[in-house]
């Protein structure tokens, strides 16, 4: 879902967030928008046959492999390309201990952790900054080891200066992110804070709600159940219901409800060797 957005003169920062109750993206559950890295070089760094990962927020991966001369005589990259038209570049920096992901066709660039200790932890592969090809963007602040702010970095510009997202956390699960910005379009005005979403976890840290503050004082929630550790059903203040039922480890049937008397629509699944069966009752 689309929890959060901090709108810059260049990138944005909108929280997209994918959460599975199996903790099976990250240790936490969460998957964000942000948690691009960089993983895996096999070989010796810069040299003929090594490789290097690029991880996307989605899970895909491209592996991008060391050309000596790609940028010029003696002037080397790694080389991978991600969603057609010109080569992507990873470079390393030896002096700041960074990776620097360059765009083709755009010229954006991201920048990565190497192996770098910050304030006792580990930051190896993180998100670091993300700007386009003007310099305008985003800078990635981390506390204790996760992401604690997203903050706006300007080139020329001084529209949206010093806004940024906040992240909280508790017993390791995210709990709330907070937009802070200027009230005025100029971006002179004192910076005020707004609540996105908050999140709550029942005592096996699984997710259990997800409350967006609305005008008047009021919230729109989805909640989450859970039976034999699995997730079981989603339902949302507006009424809309959404079961699962579970056999052998896998989802048989799902059970749709469009709020008090409205429609409801059982779907099911089946098993087979080598393809699923998918029947719903429209």
């Amino acid at each position: 879902s689309t929890d959060a957005m901090l709108f810059g003169v260049g990138e944005s920062a909108i929280a997209v967030d994918t959460y599975n109750s199996n903790g099976a993206f990250t240790s936490n559950g969460w998957q964000e928008s942000w948690q691009r890295t960089v993983i895996g070089l096999t070989g010796t760094l810069n040299t003929s046959g090594s490789t290097v990962t690029h991880l996307a927020a989605d899970g895909s991966r491209v592996v991008y492999t060391w050309n000596a001369n790609y940028l010029g005589a003696g002037n080397g990259a790694y080389v991978g390309n991600e969603g057609g038209g010109a080569w992507d570049t990873l470079t390393y920096n030896s002096g700041g201990g960074t990776w620097t992901w360059t765009d083709g066709e755009t010229q954006a660039t991201d920048v990565y952790y190497g192996g770098t200790l910050v304030s006792g932890v580990y930051l190896s592969g993180r998100l670091i900054s993300s700007q386009d090809a003007s310099g305008e963007g985003l800078v990635y602040a981390y506390s204790g080891g996760v992401l604690s702010a997203i903050d706006t970095v300007l080139g020329a510009s001084t529209e949206s200066a010093g806004e940024y997202l906040s992240l909280s956390y508790s017993g390791g699960h995210l709990t709330s992110i907070t937009t802070v910005y200027h009230t005025d379009e100029a971006g002179s005005s004192a910076l005020t804070s707004a609540l996105d979403v908050s999140y709550a976890y029942n005592a096996s840290g699984q997710l259990i709600s997800e409350s967006l503050p609305l005008s008047g004082g009021s919230s729109y929630v989805i909640s989450y159940g859970y039976s034999g550790g699995v997730l079981s059903s989603i339902g949302e203040s507006g009424g809309s219901n959404l079961t699962v039922v579970y056999a052998g480890g896998k989802a048989t049937s799902l059970t749709q409800s469009a709020g008090v008397g409205g429609q409801v629509v059982s779907t099911t699944l089946s098993y087979g060797t080598s393809q699923t069966t998918v029947s719903d009752t429209l």
